[in-house]
């Protein structure tokens, strides 16, 4: 299996977040990865008013490697991999603040409550499940979570990418209270569904 293959997989929790974000990154994609290496402007990006500066755009991409790197210790990421950290940047930030925009208006909003819970040793979220994994068995090992806080307090480069991972989880629950309101949303009516099974019981074999 190739590379960009096994990172799709890790990845597979986004899929609906990406679905819905495809046409707009399709449409923005061009424009945005020509500016890039220009050099004229720090400004990469913009997004209803959002700039995203290069600092920025570069600090996402070593944070979605450095991830890479945790799951497959030693393994070397060609230039495809390389495109996709560019892109998953680029989707982040758009994620960011397209959905944001959803998310307010419908209030949907998650407590630091909810972050610190999502760290519960016993019952993780699936997010810290991935992150926090023994790199020996791959099995969530909960003495990751403290190796990683105490790493943490002496390095400045830890501590961001802890504050990036728990923004991760905040979207990662934003989205789940976002479609679990459009499924709540979606009225199917008894009396149709029981019309269209017997329409369906009179159609002749």
């Amino acid at each position: 299996m190739s590379v960009i293959q096994k990172i799709r997989d890790k990845y597979a929790v986004w899929i609906i977040v990406l679905i819905c974000l495809a046409i707009v990154s399709f449409l923005l994609q061009d424009v945005f990865f020509g500016r890039t290496g220009m050099g004229q402007s720090n400004v990469v990006g913009k997004v209803n008013g959002v700039e995203l500066t290069n600092t920025d755009y570069q600090r996402r991409i070593e944070f979605t490697q450095e991830q890479m790197r945790q799951r497959m210790p030693g393994q070397t990421f060609d230039e495809e991999a390389q495109q996709y950290f560019r892109e998953e940047a680029w989707n982040g930030f758009l994620r960011e603040n397209i959905m944001a925009k959803q998310y307010e208006a419908l209030g949907i909003t998650v407590t630091d409550a909810e972050v610190v819970d999502a760290f519960n040793k016993n019952n993780p979220h699936p997010l810290v499940r991935q992150q926090f994994a023994n790199r020996e068995t791959g099995e969530f090992d909960p003495a990751v979570i403290d190796q990683v806080n105490q790493a943490a307090k002496q390095d400045p480069n830890i501590r961001a990418q802890l504050l990036m991972f728990d923004q991760n989880i905040i979207e990662y629950q934003q989205n789940q209270k976002y479609y679990s309101l459009i499924n709540k949303g979606i009225y199917y009516p008894k009396w149709l569904a029981k019309m269209q099974q017997e329409d369906a019981s009179k159609t002749p074999i």
